[in-house]
């Protein structure tokens, strides 16, 4: 009979993920029942709610609303739970960033460069659109990570905006030399969605720099 096979825990920061498994953040999928579904199950060491907008959220708190319904149950679940967002603006994503590290308590804070949807590239210059300027990429994530103090911050990427403009290993060691604690890779570019294979050479180069 074939032992079971347990993969070593993978550490995000002072975070230990057990078992490495990361539940990717969806939006319009991963909400508070989904997770709750999936922590009943097991299987998956780190849960994520689904991608939040920084700007959306900071309106709702200037008009003193309530949190947005992607935060709902945040405060109350198990850890680790990470919390992703998106936005282009280092003002608004430390702010927000800052807002989840101390009074929510998130166990890990995720910056999203990679959602290729037209309404957050094309009209927010966000998301995936970002690629193509690893300096900014670089300068948000290090006013997060300060505002974060201490709470690990991650980054999600795409290879690059399009096949004329692959951008990953200059974005990732932007990242890394910005104080991330984790990286996570989607092979492919922006420009594919998610259609075809995801081009794993290409996220090994990412890996080795």
């Amino acid at each position: 009979m074939i032992a079971p096979h347990h993969p070593a825990p993978l550490r995000i920061g002072p975070v230990v993920v057990d078992p490495p498994i990361l539940q990717a953040p969806m939006a319009g999928y991963t909400n508070f029942a989904y997770r709750q579904v999936v922590r009943e199950f097991g299987g998956a060491g780190l849960l994520a709610t689904e991608m939040i907008a920084a700007r959306s959220a900071m309106w709702l708190e200037s008009q003193r609303g309530e949190n947005p319904d992607r935060l709902w149950g945040v405060r109350d679940e198990p850890r680790p739970l990470a919390v992703q967002m998106w936005d282009n603006d280092p003002d608004n994503l430390a702010q927000v960033g800052r807002r989840l590290a101390k009074d929510f308590q998130v166990s890990v804070v995720d910056l999203n460069f990679g959602c290729p949807v037209r309404q957050v590239t094309e009209k927010a210059h966000s998301g995936s659109w970002l690629l193509r300027d690893p300096d900014r990429v670089g300068m948000i994530v290090r006013r997060v990570v300060e505002a974060c103090d201490g709470v690990p911050v991650t980054a999600k990427i795409r290879l690059g905006c399009s096949d004329a403009c692959r951008t990953a290993v200059e974005v990732a060691q932007r990242i890394e030399e910005a104080g991330a604690s984790c990286l996570t890779v989607h092979g492919r570019v922006a420009a594919e969605g998610f259609k075809g294979e995801a081009d794993w050479g290409a996220s090994a180069a990412v890996k080795r720099g």
